[in-house]
């Protein structure tokens, strides 16, 4: 079935809460709702195990567990979900509303929460907008991974990750040069660099060290938004291209994100768990901060990037 059209009923929920009395309760409710799909975990490890041997749509967890919280619950599933090019939505229960709790939650990756005890009717309404989120998401990663197998071989094409290369970098990071000209806003290019990239493939193999590459180009390509740029220029360099219609949207924060994305959790390889890190620089195109070619752009933030490295060491 097309991922991006799945019926209520065909949505795969797993509920995941210590308490068996909450999981049923819970349960009941979205059945009520025409969910017929809905499995319940008593524990984070048995939620992981469900997901290993079928796939969901939404999960949904208490925050507070013991053994795992909902945070690292979160960790796993979006681990599990690299690995299967899989998107899981992630909605968290909790009695907490402070918000930097909630912009913990965001930043760690998850979708969505609600405050406890549910309400049966926001229930149901939130189920049904993270399902929604999820087959579209999945939809349009089966859509890349289609999109990336019909034009491998092509010379835009980088071969290890299924990114575009420089020269689809530099083509595309010159239309949002373009754009910049003629229509104002702002064009950023996020440069980011493996950090002893030279000392991992020599510890771990060519073929570890790839498969880490390729994780990198996953984790960059889920952490943006569906019509930015990322490529991978280099062995260890990759890109990341933004238009802003308005420069007051510009966030440093963004791009710090995103830099979390890869660094936050070891990378799973045929050599076992990875850990690894990387340095990331920004730098933006605008009417009064005008690069004329998108050489110009991405040389300016590899510049800025060697010379906050270069400081910090």
């Amino acid at each position: 079935m097309d991922n991006s059209s799945k019926n209520r009923g065909d949505i795969s929920i797993i509920v995941v809460d210590d308490m068996k009395f909450n999981c049923e309760f819970i349960r009941k409710s979205l059945q009520n709702e025409g969910y017929n799909d809905v499995r319940v975990a008593i524990s984070a490890r048995e939620a992981l195990q469900q997901l290993e041997e079928r796939q969901a749509e939404v999960l949904l967890a208490d925050w507070v567990m013991p053994e795992m919280d909902g945070l690292e619950l979160t960790d796993r599933v979006r681990q599990i979900d690299e690995e299967k090019n899989h998107y899981t939505c992630v909605v968290l229960l909790t009695a907490r509303d402070d918000i930097d709790s909630v912009i913990e939650a965001f930043d760690r990756g998850v979708d969505d929460y609600l405050t406890k005890p549910p309400n049966k009717q926001e229930l149901a309404a939130r189920i049904y907008a993270a399902g929604r989120m999820a087959c579209l998401q999945n939809g349009l990663l089966d859509a890349m991974k289609t999109l990336r197998e019909s034009y491998e071989g092509r010379v835009t094409i980088d071969q290890a990750t299924g990114l575009g290369n420089r020269l689809d970098a530099e083509r595309r990071f010159s239309e949002l040069v373009e754009m910049v000209e003629s229509r104002g806003g702002a064009a950023c290019c996020g440069f980011f660099s493996l950090n002893n990239s030279e000392g991992l493939l020599a510890e771990y193999g060519e073929s570890a060290y790839i498969e880490v590459l390729k994780s990198i180009a996953t984790r960059l390509s889920r952490a943006i938004r569906p019509n930015d740029v990322v490529a991978r220029i280099s062995d260890a360099e990759f890109v990341v291209g933004m238009y802003y219609h308005d420069e007051e949207q510009l966030r440093s924060k963004t791009y710090k994100r995103i830099l979390q994305s890869i660094n936050l959790r070891p990378i799973k390889t045929s050599r076992g768990f990875i850990t690894i890190s990387g340095s990331m620089a920004v730098s933006c195109c605008t009417k009064k901060n005008f690069y004329s070619s998108a050489e110009d752009l991405i040389a300016a933030a590899a510049e800025r990037l060697s010379k906050d490295t270069s400081e910090s060491t």
